[in-house]
């Protein structure tokens, strides 16, 4: 109620015409350095100059000496220049002691005082209560606030950081794009002449052993090694920096590999990533015969493993695990959802589906549960004389 009544007393303020021809002259540059400042206060519904300061050019010090004028138990605006010339700061400086009605009346009085000086000067505004809260070393923790985040996250958020310049980097630096997954764009860069010639020895057997490397200006893939290699390729894997590598073991076909070292500069890994989809295909594209699966590591020593499991895929291994399979007398099964080519026992040849890799896939749907071959009751290899077929296992299936 109190609150109310006051409310309601409180006359319109006026600025006096001495404060606004003296702003004005500081805010134009006219007669100001950098912490010209002006202590204000209101008297009889009146915004009055009780001190000016023009500045020295230090804002630390001007600023304290404008706290320095302050009174412990007296509200006052300070208005202080912080930059340019166009830059001001205004303190609201409401003391605790004071009554009621004086705190309303500077509160609602601020508004007018920005609309006679202009809002366009003040970039920010402060409120304090003590003395303490005028200090410059409050002003810039408030400007400033202090870092909370632990040292992981700060670390994570500059990741973050250089991965987007990277990204803006690869996408403005080549002309052909691909929207990718999730707004992430596969930049196609070039193969360079001497990773096409290098790459063309490999494919005839010159070599068996490539490494490419992405130009300095990511403007192209060159050859950065060209061997013959026995045994082990885990040597040959750069441990420090993304790369792409081709390497073709006797006999078998060749495997594109990217390695990308979690000690890389997450620039270099940003840039290798987006491109990897395109370099396949351009290698693949000059007539090298890749195996199915592409090779992704983040430690040489990984390679090795990879790499039988990349030549286990290829030479039809796994497709004869569905071929023994196909003995049991498991009978045909309708096609799964999404499945394309012949089920049952000859499921080992799939080759709308791309071969040995999609076979392993069949067996494992066709073996899941012997209640499958009650599903089609017809010869080995036949389908069922019935579009659909319904079976209800036996009570005992799901009660002892």
């Amino acid at each position: 109620r109190e609150l109310l009544r006051h409310i309601m007393t409180l006359a319109p303020v006026s600025i006096s015409d001495e404060l606004a021809s003296q702003f004005k002259a500081a805010s134009e540059g006219l007669k100001s350095n950098v912490g010209h400042w002006f202590h204000v206060h209101i008297q009889d519904e009146d915004v009055r100059i009780v001190k000016s300061h023009e500045g020295s050019g230090n804002l630390a010090s001007d600023y304290q000496t404008m706290a320095n004028s302050a009174s412990d138990d007296e509200a006052a605006y300070f208005i202080i220049r912080v930059g340019k010339a166009s830059h001001w700061l205004i303190v609201t400086y409401v003391p605790e002691s004071v009554g009621v009605k004086e705190k309303m009346v500077y509160a609602s009085a601020k508004g007018a005082l920005k609309d006679k000086l202009g809002h366009q000067y003040f970039e920010d505004d402060v409120h304090a209560t003590e003395k303490a809260d005028l200090s410059y070393d409050t002003y810039k923790g408030a400007k400033n606030p202090a870092d909370s985040r632990s040292e992981f996250e700060k670390q994570h958020a500059e990741v973050l950081q250089q991965e987007e310049e990277a990204r803006k980097e690869a996408s403005s630096a080549h002309v052909t794009s691909v929207e990718g997954i999730g707004g992430y764009h596969s930049v196609n860069v070039p193969l360079s002449e001497d990773a096409k010639r290098d790459i063309n020895k490999l494919k005839s057997s010159e070599i068996n052993f490539l490494a490419l490397t992405m130009a300095d200006d990511k403007s192209s893939i060159h050859s950065s090694g060209a061997k013959s290699v026995s045994g082990s390729i885990s040597k040959e894997i750069h441990s420090t920096e993304p790369r792409f590598y081709l390497y073709t073991p006797s006999g078998k076909s060749t495997v594109f590999i990217y390695c990308c070292p979690e000690k890389s500069a997450p620039k270099s890994r940003m840039v290798y990533s987006t491109s990897k989809n395109s370099v396949g295909d351009a290698i693949a594209k000059l007539g090298i015969n890749l195996a199915p699966k592409r090779i992704e590591i983040t430690d040489p020593q990984e390679v090795d493993d990879e790499l039988k499991s990349a030549h286990t895929v290829s030479s039809g291994k796994v497709g004869n695990v569905s071929a023994k399979m196909s003995g049991m007398n498991l009978g045909g099964m309708g096609r799964p959802m999404g499945m394309t080519g012949r089920m049952g026992p000859g499921a080992a040849e799939v080759p709308e589906m791309g071969g040995q890799v999609n076979a392993a896939k069949t067996s494992r749907v066709e073996t899941a549960h012997p209640i499958y071959s009650l599903i089609n009751q017809g010869k080995p290899g036949e389908g069922s004389t019935h579009k659909k077929k319904i079976v209800i296992p036996p009570r005992a299936a799901y009660y002892g």
